[in-house]
């Protein structure tokens, strides 16, 4: 019982990790393609 919690534990921590990695990668991707169109506009 007590090694089945820790591993959905592990799991969960493991879940909450990637779903933080995607969120700062998206915003990064945000951003990014935000300054990509500034630049754009200013050099059409």
């Amino acid at each position: 019982m007590g090694k089945v919690d820790k591993e959905r534990e592990k799991l969960l921590k493991k879940f909450r990790n990637v779903e933080i990695i995607e969120i700062y990668s998206r915003r990064v991707a945000k951003n990014y393609v935000y300054q990509g169109s500034n630049f754009y506009t200013a050099y059409k």
